[in-house]
């Protein structure tokens, strides 16, 4: 009996922080939208992601922390919303996640991250299928409660789909390998190689994405010059390395954005075709999957040249075992 109110207890302690910081980081991402052609964008949408990766590490039954959390920020947030309509949101935003997890269980995935396949499947089923589906329920949720005109259904949609999507590429990885970095604390050497490079990351990070100087420093993008760090970080680092550079990049390039800086606003100065906010959401898919595809093959490199050392040594072994034993002492 007490240990059965223990796991309760834990349970419900369990699934109120999660809705806690559910209310906590959609409250944060609404106190810093884009304004792009009169409409309020959020480039991250980063609860997609945390939901995403806390049902992924403790468990698909946490999910009322998920829908706790949207329904509480929906009657705070929204003065006069209906229940119905605050219940219809947080509904959207639980079954977004619990469907992301649901296909990656099916398929074997591994929150490690130390497959390509672990990588396409979080790209595909984790954040292109649930995210069109949230966008989808989402739009129609608001536009039948009357909170949006159906004129902007496809314009709004996509940028409900595509926030969910960097959302997800930008928190979960750094959630799924959080704990790996303990391997690299115990080493010393490895200690002061990840601080260097995390201290280059962040300057280099701020100094492209959120210059000081309006002109630019040259007449190409400048985002393409984080890329050789992205790389340190994924072949040294892993996915870790991948993971986090990805998030530090992506969060300072979208902080440029927000305060009308950095190489997507210069872009979009020059042509006025050119959206800030479309162009630092490529950037982002573009430069998560790059990092995450590029630590995958690092690491399966390194697993099938530890299974090819282990099959040397059985081989020898068994060669010892057939051969005579003056033969195999002289051998």
């Amino acid at each position: 009996m007490p240990l059965i109110r223990n796991r309760t207890w834990r349970y419900l302690i369990m699934v109120a922080v999660l809705a806690l910081c559910q209310f906590g980081i959609t409250k944060l991402i609404f106190m810093v939208p884009i304004e792009q052609q009169g409409v309020r964008v959020w480039p991250l949408w980063l609860p997609a992601g945390l939901a995403q990766a806390a049902l992924l590490l403790f468990g698909r039954r946490l999910y009322p922390g998920i829908t706790i959390g949207s329904f509480l920020f929906s009657v705070c947030q929204s003065q006069g919303i209906s229940w119905f309509l605050a219940v219809a949101i947080a509904f959207n935003n639980t079954l977004q996640p619990l469907l992301g997890a649901t296909l990656l269980k099916r398929v074997g995935f591994r929150n490690d991250l130390q497959r390509q396949q672990d990588v396409i499947a979080l790209f595909a089923l984790a954040t292109i299928l649930p995210s069109a589906l949230s966008a989808t329920l989402g739009m129609l949720t608001v536009n039948l409660g009357g909170m949006m005109d159906w004129d902007t259904f496809g314009r709004n949609w996509f940028q409900w789909w595509i926030g969910n999507i960097t959302g997800t590429l930008t928190l979960m990885p750094v959630l799924l390998t959080c704990r790996q970095w303990g391997a690299i604390a115990k080493t010393p050497r490895r200690c002061a190689e990840a601080l260097v490079w995390l201290g280059l990351l962040t300057v280099a990070s701020w100094l492209i994405f959120y210059p000081t100087s309006e002109t630019p420093f040259a007449p190409y993008s400048m985002a393409s010059l984080s890329f050789p760090l992205i790389i340190w970080g994924a072949l040294r680092f892993g996915q870790m390395g991948a993971a986090l550079s990805t998030a530090i990049l992506t969060n300072v390039a979208t902080w440029g954005v927000i305060q009308n800086k950095g190489p997507f606003i210069v872009a979009a100065r020059a042509n006025a075709a050119v959206q800030p906010v479309e162009s630092l959401q490529a950037f982002i898919c573009v430069t998560a999957l790059t990092a995450l595809t590029l630590a995958a093959v690092m690491a399966e490199r390194e697993q099938m040249k530890v299974w090819l050392e282990a099959e040397k040594e059985k081989s020898e072994q068994l060669l010892l075992n057939i051969l005579p034993l003056p033969i195999a002492k002289s051998a």
